[in-house]
């Protein structure tokens, strides 16, 4: 379920509201403190899309709930290439900024993980940083470490139940029915957030006062 309201909270984390509306009167209001933050996989030659999606984990339960997913070519929007049309039909595509941009506004998404090379994680760094339309800055930042292994995570997450995913999403069917290649875009996306959260869980600090 999505949230009917979003807002900053104290801490670096969201808080997320929900309720219903009967005869225009809320009920079964509540809020969540959430830990939100993004993945992004790069296209994978002229044959398989990008994949970027936004996650929140809820503090302290730690389930993750898949907020957005999408997939891109380029970062500004574009017409597809002539190769693009062709290999897989492509129409458009309003790129990596736009859908950048939506998560900021929805869910005050800057923080995305990436696994990839130095080489070009830099130069999609350099590339966001020439969208006039992103106001502030999107932080990039590499999750891998020694000796992880993202495919265990899944199922980690899913067997004990602190994984959302809607059904009929692309990620629910390519969990669903896995080529277990690189066209598992979103699923490399959902590696890679999952990652993110092992790399960096949120922590919680006492305040300290001195008298």
């Amino acid at each position: 379920m999505l949230p009917q309201k979003t807002e900053p909270h104290k801490k670096g984390l969201i808080l997320f509201k929900y309720w219903y509306m009967v005869h225009g009167v809320k009920i079964n209001e509540r809020q969540e403190r959430m830990y939100v933050r993004g993945a992004i996989v790069p296209p994978m030659g002229v044959q398989v899309p990008g994949f970027v999606l936004v996650a929140a984990q809820s503090i302290p339960s730690k389930v993750v709930s898949i907020l957005t997913q999408d997939e891109w070519w380029q970062i500004p929007p574009a017409m597809p290439t002539r190769s693009q049309k062709e290999e897989c039909g492509s129409t458009g595509d309003v790129g990596l900024t736009a859908k950048i941009v939506f998560s900021l506004e929805g869910y005050f998404c800057l923080n995305y993980w990436i696994r990839t090379d130095k080489g070009r994680i830099a130069q999609i760094r350099r590339d966001l940083l020439r969208q006039p339309l992103i106001k502030k800055q999107v932080t990039i930042t590499d999750p891998r470490q020694d000796g992880d292994d993202a495919e265990t995570l899944i199922v980690q997450y899913a067997n004990a139940g602190k994984l959302k995913v809607k059904k009929g999403s692309q990620l629910y069917e390519q969990m669903v029915n896995r080529s277990m290649t690189d066209r598992d875009n979103a699923v490399e996306a959902l590696k890679t957030v999952l990652s993110g959260y092992e790399r960096f869980p949120y922590r919680e600090y006492s305040e300290i006062r001195f008298m």
